[in-house]
């Protein structure tokens, strides 16, 4: 290994090794995470449905440690990462390189409302695992008064096989029910709403080679978790 790294003495086999693992592109699965959130990403910025630039500022609320906060951020001018948990927040401020990117502790139940963004994701956010749309409603409404700007942009990214039924302890929002909420976010005459469904489209399953191709077929055919995007802006 030494010598396939070119590195001669112990010391810098220990620097090179500090370095490694003092970042988020060491830990495991980080790569396929980010193959697929870049994949989502491009398609929502084809749609032009999320404004991925230097001109906007990203929160990322639910972030854990700050995976998918970290692999966005470079497309930010600022990006925060908020979690419940201080030490996934202690964890995510460890690993971050980015002097774009900060974390810190926050509740989305009690939000402290010192951070707010242009574009707000909640990717696979837990406060949002609710089979009951008027509960759901009620908190993406109270996410998006507390951490949007006021021209801004709430990302819901959820996981869903769309089967009405929670066996893993995450509910999956049937289509007609995420349709229902889309309705019911409308009617208040304060929103407007569009949903993706990303396994609809081609290049989700083709544009990252033979591997990801298999890999997202093969998860369809088995009726696995897809992902889906609500993008919620006020009107």
């Amino acid at each position: 290994m030494a010598q396939e790294l070119n590195l001669d003495t112990r010391e810098e086999l220990l620097d090179f090794y500090s370095d490694w693992y003092n970042g988020f592109e060491s830990l495991t699965g980080f790569s396929q995470e980010k193959t697929h959130l870049l994949r989502i990403k491009a398609e929502l910025e084809t749609k032009r449905l999320i404004p991925f630039n230097k001109s906007c500022s990203l929160v990322d609320i639910g972030c854990g440690i700050g995976f998918k906060t970290y692999i966005l951020a470079p497309f930010f001018t600022k990006a925060t990462g908020l979690d419940f948990i201080q030490k996934a927040v202690d964890t995510g401020t460890h690993l971050n390189p980015l002097p774009q990117l900060s974390f810190y502790r926050d509740d989305v139940f009690e939000p402290a409302g010192l951070y707010r963004g242009d574009v707000v994701s909640a990717i696979g956010l837990s406060v949002l695992n609710t089979p009951d749309l008027s509960e759901l409603s009620s908190r993406l409404q109270a996410i998006f008064g507390a951490y949007v700007e006021e021209e801004g942009t709430l990302w819901v990214l959820n996981p869903s096989n769309f089967s009405s039924s929670a066996p893993g302890g995450w509910y999956n929002h049937s289509v007609k029910e995420l349709r229902n909420l889309k309705l019911m976010l409308e009617s208040t005459g304060k929103f407007s709403v569009t949903q993706i469904f990303h396994h609809h489209f081609l290049r989700y399953y083709t544009a990252d080679g033979g591997y990801w191709f298999l890999h997202r077929l093969s998860r369809l055919i088995l009726g696995k978790s897809q992902l889906y995007s609500l993008i919620i802006r006020k009107k």
